[in-house]
């Protein structure tokens, strides 16, 4: 018989929103951020993911391209350093718009 994870006993990270995701599914799950300018095509969204069996959230990007939904994780480690990239690539394209 599977060992269930009694959902009372679970500790939850302070930006989990403890809600029916992560009670019924197993995932600590931040509220999403939308992550689009006004004049971007498709819609992107972010948030903070973490199944209750792993030691470490994740960065969950779901983009909708013509209707179609697309999902990508990334662990926080490989996050930071495409943070750090697309800040080099933003202080380019200023530098390049002068």
């Amino acid at each position: 018989m599977e060992k269930t994870t009694d959902p009372t006993q679970v500790q939850h990270p302070t930006w989990c929103l403890k809600g029916l995701v992560c009670t019924e599914d197993g995932l600590h799950h931040s509220r999403p951020l939308v992550a689009n300018s006004g004049d971007a095509y498709d819609a992107i969204r972010v948030w903070l993911e973490q199944a209750w069996t792993l030691d470490a959230p994740s960065v969950a990007f779901e983009s909708t391209v013509d209707g179609e939904v697309r999902y990508t994780y990334l662990p926080l480690a490989q996050v930071r350093v495409l943070r750090h990239q697309l800040g080099r690539l933003l202080e380019a394209a200023k530098r390049g718009a002068r």
